[in-house]
């Protein structure tokens, strides 16, 4: 299986019978920043990018996967 069709598969079972949400609101330009309360391992990156070139949106990543 590859990243594609693993990040797509989980879409499609997180929706499960659409995204109600998206029906009653239209898009909007959006950012936000993650901030950890304490030092962590970074982790999934590659299918964070992934994800994001599917979907059409940019992360900038402020600290290296480990």
């Amino acid at each position: 299986m590859t990243i594609e069709s693993f990040i797509q598969q989980s879409i499609d079972e997180d929706v499960g019978r659409g995204d109600l949400y998206g029906r009653v609101s239209e898009p909007l330009e959006a950012s936000a920043r993650i901030v950890a309360k304490s030092n962590g391992v970074l982790a999934g990156v590659l299918y964070i990018d992934t994800l994001a070139k599917m979907e059409n949106f940019y992360v900038k990543w402020f600290v290296k996967e480990s």
